[in-house]
């Protein structure tokens, strides 16, 4: 460098110093590339590329080809390396020993050179080579034509560039909380690349109290404890605390508790806020370093903030749980509410859904500027998997689990990673020690796949929960989406009815419905099919499916289960002399299970007809050949059925002891829809022996289990139930609501008896509430129902019951007379 002028070299370099924080970037600036450079400059492209290329060859810059911002393509860009920083430096240097007179409108003031150049940066907007170039070659005179206020120094040093576009983020409260308190003194600010740390980092750094001095400063790989340390000083002495430059400027070697000393006194004396980002790039020999900055601000009143994406191993648990000096902060993805307003500010190609990236701000950001799914996927493993092949394996097998794992059993795969997996944040430690993959590169990773990959790593995790002897249900999953039907029909036909009873009905029919559509001869896929429908309320598919397998197979045993289904299904329906007609159609069998089930069915179909006596007839027979047919869950479910229907008060406790010993074998069996339908039973016979709490107690428990497992039919039942108990309590506000609820769930199942059953329930706690208009409308529209399905001489007794709880309220003609009840 000329005394007074920068060379082509010189100016590439101060140019290239302002954007060495975007060194390791996955999207770098417009200005890192060679037209952003020519620009800057004002010199042609070609002379830059030149020059450039000599650069690296000697070792001032490296070059990668990277995403650059606005550009459809990946471009070459450009970094200083360790030997262009120090050159940086020498003109840093430089500029600080000149001294520039600055004639203004209102006089003339002295500022020393790299004030001058910031003041021309400000007032002319020019890039900062150009202000370098005009400073150096103005023989210590400047002229500034419009007047500016001085450039006061400021309390952050180096602060990262505020976004164009900023989400407001909960954890930045949390974070200045912390660190306005006086522990924990260390905050590890833990995320993914792209999750937004630094982003957070720059709003948190404008959002400290006025008087706490704050200090950005970015890791590089290059880092030594001296380049940090340097740091330190320099902003320090900002600040008024010269003595750890001025001991670095007469040290030739580190003595870091020396050191310490300097560091020490100044922490006491200022309240500073010291924030390094990207941890993760800083080389071991920094450690000792953080190690003593830690213990240095303990007690201090000042506060030092990492963020990195892995675990620093400067600090121990005992930091963490013990001394609690060190807390770490997990920054999570966006909801789903700031990840669309963050997406439609940048979107400018609406191909894709945002929630493919699950809320991961950078790869948003990428995605709405239309970079390809292959080269998130390269983001994916480059940046945020550090380019680890088998970290990146073990990723993508994880994409397609549902299910925590054990990082142990993907060594059951030849995987080598289970240490990976514990120390990266791409996974998730769960409460139980197990582990999920971060949803965003879950998401990217699973979308990006091509179906062919897809398939044989939806068959890798069929193998592996084979190989851990487990999970049935994801077992299958995987078998269907690696389209291995012969193998998932096998599966079903060994485990069927294992999975009816244990597993997620509403998923199982559709995946025995691929496999029905790829083996269209299998009755016994048919059958097992239309009661997965069933159970999961899908009567119309269930129905088509039974009636099949009637007509095309009327001589086999899956036909006669077919036709105990129908019956049900229409009984539910509100079909019931349809599905008593239905049951008098069944085959002669000599097999013991299949004569149970159906006077089982004839049971529960007298009963709701209300011949009660018939139906416990029907049911102690259904009792007596499940019990000589050997099926435990059959037996119990007509113990249950014949508990409903022993009529007399002295009975109760009979009836209570029946459902009790089948409650027992529905819980060893983890039959959940019979284990929710028998708490129910339980509380109608508790509330017709006039045992209200403990009635109320298993309604709840059974509606809370029903909610858990996603069986809204079974949820509504007990719902209609405990609205009937609450309209006798006089509980008319709850109930109402409740009632409610209930009537849309079957109104939407198609359910018209017990959608008249929710209505009436509604009405009743309606005029309870003293809404007389509203209970008549309710009542009439449930009246309606009965009459349209056959079904009001059957449910007389029901519309009585109403009367009876309505006349105890008071004068209530209105809706009296909408019952049609005298």
């Amino acid at each position: 460098m000329g005394e007074r002028a920068l060379t082509v070299r010189d100016r590439i370099i101060v140019h290239l110093a302002g954007y060495s924080r975007h060194a390791e970037d996955f999207e770098c600036p417009a200005e890192m590339c060679q037209s952003g450079i020519s620009t800057a400059m004002g010199k042609s492209r070609a002379h830059v590329t030149l020059e450039l290329n000599r650069m690296r060859d000697i070792g001032l810059v490296t070059e990668r080809v990277a995403h650059v911002k606005g550009a459809r393509s990946k471009r070459k860009t450009y970094t200083l390396t360790p030997q262009g920083m120090t050159r940086s430096s020498e003109v840093n240097r430089f500029l600080d020993s000149m001294n520039i007179n600055i004639i203004e409108p209102d006089g003339t003031r002295n500022i020393r050179g790299d004030e001058a150049v910031e003041l021309l940066r400000n007032t002319m907007s020019i890039p900062r080579v150009m202000a370098v170039d005009r400073v150096l070659a103005c023989d210590g005179t400047l002229e500034v034509a419009r007047k500016k206020h001085e450039i006061a120094k400021s309390e952050v040093k180096h602060i990262p560039q505020k976004p164009d576009f900023f989400v407001p983020r909960p954890e930045i409260k949390k974070l200045v909380s912390m660190l306005d308190a006086e522990k924990p003194n260390t905050i590890i600010l833990l995320g993914i690349p792209g999750i937004g740390k630094t982003t957070t980092l720059a709003e948190l750094a404008r959002s400290l109290n006025p008087g706490t001095n704050v200090m950005y400063r970015r890791i590089y790989p290059y880092d030594s404890q001296h380049s940090v340390l340097s740091s330190l000083g320099e902003f320090l002495n900002d600040i008024g605390h010269p003595s750890l430059q001025k001991s670095l400027a007469n040290t030739v070697e580190i003595d870091l508790p020396e050191l310490g000393t300097h560091i020490a006194n100044c922490l006491c004396k200022s309240r500073m806020a010291l924030i390094f980002d990207e941890y993760d790039l800083a080389p071991a020999s920094l450690d000792p370093f953080f190690a003593l900055l830690v213990q240095l601000v303990n007690g201090s009143g000042s506060s030092l903030l990492i963020a990195t994406s892995r675990k620093p191993e400067f600090y121990t648990l005992k930091d963490l749980e013990l001394e609690k000096s060190i807390r770490e902060i997990k920054l999570g993805p966006l909801d789903k509410a700031h990840s669309a307003e963050l997406f439609d500010h940048f979107q400018n190609n609406a191909q894709y859904n945002s929630e493919m990236v699950s809320g991961h701000p950078l790869a948003l950001k990428l995605l709405a500027g239309g970079t390809s799914l292959s080269s998130l996927a390269g983001f994916v493993e480059d940046e945020i998997l550090d380019k680890d092949s088998e970290l990146a394996r073990a990723c993508r097998f994880a994409s397609v689990l549902r299910k925590p794992f054990n990082a142990d059993d993907i060594e059951l795969l030849g995987l080598s990673s289970a240490g990976s997996i514990r120390r990266s944040l791409a996974f998730e430690q769960q409460a139980d020690g197990r582990y999920t993959l971060h949803p965003a590169i879950g998401s990217i990773l699973n979308g990006t796949m091509n179906s062919r990959i897809q398939q044989g790593i939806h068959g890798d995790a069929a193998n592996f929960y084979t190989g851990l002897n487990e999970d049935w249900q994801e077992i299958l999953h995987h078998l269907v989406r690696a389209e291995k039907i012969m193998l998932a029909r096998d599966l079903v036909l060994g485990k069927g009815e294992e999975l009816l009873v244990t597993q997620n009905i509403d998923e199982l029919g559709g995946l025995l419905k691929i496999i029905l559509d790829s083996d269209t001869d299998s009755v016994k896929i048919m059958e097992m099919t239309a009661r997965a429908f069933d159970q999961a309320g899908k009567w119309d598919k269930a129905m088509d499916l039974a009636k099949s397998v009637i007509d095309n197979f009327p001589e086999t045993e899956e036909a006669a289960k077919a036709q105990i289904l129908l019956a049900n299904i229409l009984a539910k329906t509100g079909q019931l002399a349809d599905a008593h007609d239905a049951l008098e159609l069944f085959p002669v069998t000599q097999n013991k299970k299949l004569q149970a089930e159906v006077y089982y069915a004839r049971a529960s179909i007298l009963r709701k007809l209300g011949r009660n006596s018939d139906a416990l007839n029907a049911s102690e027979k259904a009792i007596s050949l499940a019990l000589k047919g050997g099926d435990k869950i059959l037996h119990a479910r007509c113990l249950m059925e014949s508990a409903m229907l022993m009529p007399s008060k002295t009975k109760h406790e009979d009836a209570l002891e029946r459902l009790d010993t089948a409650m027992k074998v529905f819980v060893k069996a983890a039959s959940i829809p019979d284990r929710i339908r028998c708490g129910i039973n339980t509380g109608i016979i508790l509330s017709s022996s006039g045992n209200d709490e403990l009635a109320a107690d298993y309604f709840e428990k059974a509606i809370g289990f029903a909610a858990d497992a996603g069986m809204n039919r079974m949820r509504a039942h007990g719902l209609v139930n405990l609205t009937d108990l609450l309209n006798r309590r006089e509980e008319y506000e709850k109930s109402a609501m409740l009632a409610d609820e209930a009537g849309e769930i079957f109104s939407g199942l198609g359910e018209p008896m017990m959608s008249v059953a929710a209505m009436l329930n509604h009405g009743t706690a309606l005029a309870g509430l003293g809404k007389d208009d509203e209970a008549a409308k309710v009542m009439e529209d449930a009246v309606s129902l009965l009459k349209e399905n056959n079904l009001l001489e059957s449910r007389a007794s029901w519309l009585d019951e109403c009367a009876k709880i309505i006349r105890k309220m008071g004068k209530h003609e209105k809706v009296l007379k909408a019952l049609k009840v005298a």
